[in-house]
């Protein structure tokens, strides 16, 4: 966990039980509603991120309405999901991806997650990795590929549902097969980035209803929802 302290009007904070060096200062990032660093963040989240990543050396704090810390020293995350992993929780941003991933070892947390994980250990030998690491680098290739010739034809690659679309094609050629994946595509691929698109809005919303409200919004959620279950089972 996080330990606050002032020093020159500064915020510092310092790990407990850590054995980095410590203190590292923290940036206090000043937010107030309507100009918020949220609502900076979602607007241009890879700009945001990366100018505070070096003004700070990688760990800072934004005091939004939610408040959270962003870290991406190397130190740090290896602390954070390795040597004390017990100390975190995932946190609240993850609750909504539960609503379409399901408390699997994407979403859990704490004890839940061990238990995940060691139910998943088999499928990680090193001949399955093997396997793995091929479909995933053939998937890879395609996609390289169709960028190239959009590239050549004066087109441009809108990365975020590219990224998206890749990396489900790639675990479903892995969990399903190649011949399956082509099949249920051009169904699945629409209603799964519809059911990811309405959990980062409603992650970054201030209010959030119960999903079985009756709003326009989660009745095509929970449609596209039972289509998708109904595809993977």
């Amino acid at each position: 966990m996080f330990n606050a302290s002032k020093s020159n009007g500064k915020l510092q904070y310092l790990y407990l039980e850590s054995s980095i060096p410590m203190p590292r200062e923290l940036k206090k990032i000043e937010s107030f509603i309507p100009k918020t660093a949220v609502f900076k963040m979602a607007k241009n989240p890879v700009g945001f991120l990366l100018k505070h990543q070096k003004e700070t050396g990688g760990m800072y704090r934004i005091d939004a309405p939610i408040k959270f810390v962003l870290v991406s020293d190397p130190d740090y995350v290896k602390h954070l999901l390795q040597t004390n992993w017990r100390n975190y929780e995932k946190g609240a941003a993850y609750d909504g991806f539960k609503l379409f991933l399901g408390n699997g070892i994407l979403a859990s947390g704490g004890e839940l997650w061990r238990r995940n994980r060691k139910l998943i250990q088999p499928s990680f030998s090193k001949d399955n990795i093997r396997k793995l690491a091929g479909l995933v680098d053939d998937t890879a290739l395609k996609w390289v590929d169709k960028w190239s010739q959009v590239s050549k034809d004066g087109g441009f690659v809108e990365a975020k549902y590219e990224m998206l679309e890749y990396t489900l094609e790639a675990i479903s050629n892995a969990m399903m097969g190649k011949d399956e994946t082509q099949q249920y595509k051009p169904q699945f691929m629409p209603l799964f980035q519809s059911e990811y698109n309405f959990v980062l809005k409603r992650n970054m919303s201030l209010i959030k209803l119960p999903i079985w409200v009756p709003l326009p919004s989660h009745i095509k959620f929970n449609k596209a929802k039972k289509i998708v279950d109904d595809i993977l089972y």
